[in-house]
């Protein structure tokens, strides 16, 4: 790749551009990981609440039936008797804990404003990356026409390709992760299947272990919903698709900048420029509006203890 030359990259104001879309671009990353270690934790607290507190309606609910003699349960509801006597307070403590540790990330994500911070400097940071390759094409064009020709290769292969590549992949990585969700919950849904079916089939030790994935099938499954919502891998991979295509004109007709450079057609060039930054602005401003409302704080679900 072509590039930039050292009397451009050394200019003023090239540096205090490059310089501050690397600090906003560095505090969108850190929101954005602070955000994603924070719900992460959020979503695997409510649904560790949500299995334990199934577990413990499942518990009480069997100790308090009485099933005739020799019904085929009747062993499994004795079980459930004794263990929900030797661990309803276990239980319930390490729920309470659970939901104690889901409020304190809740609370994170609300007061600490990781979503609006990631979302806010990601936008600078975007909106920087399109000023800072205008300013080296301005800065090029006053320091030669050679300058200025190798400038505009150096924009058109750092800028335009570069952020195809960076779509591409991107997309490609989001499209994996969804998949890769979209088996786990399709996983998920299959044990809430065997749980009914093996239910079916009357052998106590089956239904011991239909219970048990009746129990644990709705609390994973609410933890992937959640995952999938934070996440919106899906929707960035069709928005990338979007991009890439709406790119791929501009990226075709390359000799419009390339040539305006070797003209020292500053104009030319410019608008060539301004043509990508009004796509890219679409990509950031349509991940702005998904990142708003996937990102939105979480309320903390409400204990069930499974009493009364």
């Amino acid at each position: 790749m072509a590039a930039l030359p050292k009397s451009v990259e050394q200019d003023p104001r090239f540096r205090e551009i490059k310089t501050r879309r690397a600090h906003a671009a560095a505090k969108a990353r850190g929101a954005q990981a602070a955000y994603r270690r924070c719900m992460s934790a959020f979503v695997l607290a409510t649904a560790l609440s949500a299995l334990l507190g199934g577990l413990l309606l499942l518990g009480f609910e069997a100790s308090g039936e009485r099933l005739e003699e020799g019904g085929a349960s009747a062993g499994l509801v004795a079980q459930f008797q004794d263990l929900a006597a030797v661990y309803r307070t276990p239980l319930g403590i390490l729920q309470a804990l659970a939901l104690g540790a889901a409020a304190v990330f809740a609370f994170l994500l609300n007061e600490s404003r990781f979503a609006a911070k990631w979302i806010a400097n990601r936008t600078k940071a975007e909106a920087d990356r399109g000023v800072l390759y205008r300013t080296a094409l301005e800065v090029a064009h006053g320091q030669g026409p050679e300058v200025f020709a190798h400038t505009g290769r150096y924009v058109y292969e750092a800028f335009v390709q570069g952020q195809m590549s960076y779509l591409r992949k991107a997309a490609a990585d989001h499209e994996s992760r969804s998949s890769r969700l979209a088996l786990v919950g399709a996983l998920v849904l299959g044990l809430g299947v065997v749980a009914s079916s093996l239910g079916s089939l009357g052998s106590p030790s089956l239904v011991v272990i239909a219970a048990f994935l009746g129990v644990m099938s709705p609390a994973l499954l609410a933890g992937v919903k959640s995952w999938r919502e934070m996440s919106f891998d899906r929707e960035r991979s069709s928005l990338h698709e979007t991009t890439l295509h709406q790119l791929s004109p501009l990226s075709a007709d390359a000799a419009r900048l390339t040539q305006a450079a070797d003209d020292g057609d500053l104009t030319a060039a410019l608008e060539y420029v301004d043509e990508v930054i009004a796509v890219l602005t679409g990509d950031t401003q349509a991940f702005v509006n998904l990142a708003a409302n996937a990102t939105k704080a979480p309320a903390v679900p409400a204990a069930n203890s499974g009493a009364g």
